[in-house]
């Protein structure tokens, strides 16, 4: 960088003047100059070699060639959670700090994963379905459309911000809380291994970051482990859980119903997965509140500042 020079920071996310979320990034930038350019166009702008820092979405992909096209690159901030769409290997031979703001996400997708909890214990698609076709003829006092959560047991598979939110709202419904995390946990509820929280889950919920440990974390057997009747719900990242599995266990009356707001390969969603009754589906809405979007862009922006410390101009 030339002397006295400003520090560009890339921003692929779509915030400021004209767009779904009109947020100033400069304001937790001082000493830098941001430029907001399209994701798609990333390595194609003019100052993607000079710039010393990117701020991104959890679906921000980098790869060893686009960090040698980004050469000059120091950090990159990711404005949420995941960070399983970056080569960690290639980040690490060329000397890039890598950070993600999972706080500011833990409310909306705490509030998301209960919403699905309640909608699939309610049996809320079916219900409004069945209005809209014209089919409600009544109030048949014998017609059971779900289950009680009060007294049920939510298992909760990792033990992060938004599981411990959505520990505390379930509390407040009178349900048991059981959880496993993969560090050494004196929490009240704690479960050392994940076979005996399936058995114990009538509820569970998936909570865990995409890794190489964690692909295919709950699968047929682990499916099998639940009690008949159980309740799934997937807010974490796709391929943790195995979509065929799930829909076969839904399709021969296993478990009650699910819940997915993550999928293997975002955006698309498999035509089993449409085809499968009482599994509601939703387009990676976790986060997705004016809010929370704003506080994760502010936080991934305030990494990049103290990473770049006195890089600024």
């Amino acid at each position: 960088m030339p002397p006295h020079a400003r520090p560009v920071v890339l921003v692929t996310l779509p915030v400021g003047p004209g767009s779904g979320l009109p947020v100033d990034l400069t304001v937790d930038l001082p000493g830098c100059d941001v430029r907001v350019v399209g994701a798609a166009g990333l390595l194609e702008h003019p100052e993607a070699g000079e710039a010393v820092a990117l701020v991104c979405n959890a679906q921000q992909r980098l790869t060893e060639h686009d960090l040698e096209r980004l050469r000059s690159l120091k950090v990159v901030s990711v404005a949420g959670a995941g960070t399983d769409g970056m080569d960690l290997a290639a980040l690490e031979r060329h000397g890039v700090v890598l950070r993600n703001a999972p706080a500011p996400t833990a409310v909306a997708t705490a509030e998301l994963a209960l919403a699905l909890v309640l909608m699939a214990a309610r049996q809320v698609d079916a219900a409004q379905a069945m209005v809209r076709a014209g089919k409600w003829t009544g109030l048949p006092f014998d017609e059971v459309s779900g289950r009680d959560l009060e007294g049920a047991t939510l298992g909760l598979v990792g033990f992060g911000h938004i599981a411990q939110r959505l520990g505390a709202a379930a509390r407040a419904l009178g349900m048991r809380v059981r959880h496993t995390h993969r560090s050494s946990c004196d929490e009240p509820g704690h479960v050392e291994h994940l076979d005996d929280l399936l058995r114990a889950s009538d509820v569970l919920s998936l909570h865990v970051p995409l890794t190489e440990e964690t692909r295919g974390l709950v699968g047929p057997r682990e499916l099998d482990l639940l009690p008949p009747g159980a309740i799934v719900v997937n807010t974490a990242r796709g391929p943790v859980l195995d979509a065929e599995a799930l829909c076969d266990r839904l399709d021969d009356g296993r478990l009650l119903a699910a819940g997915l707001d993550v999928y293997d390969d975002e955006p698309h969603v498999p035509a089993r997965l449409l085809a499968t009754p009482r599994l509601t589906l939703l387009p990676h809405l976790g986060s997705a509140t004016p809010q929370t979007r704003e506080a994760m862009a502010r936080t991934a922006a305030r990494h990049v500042a103290e990473e770049l410390g006195g890089d600024r101009g």
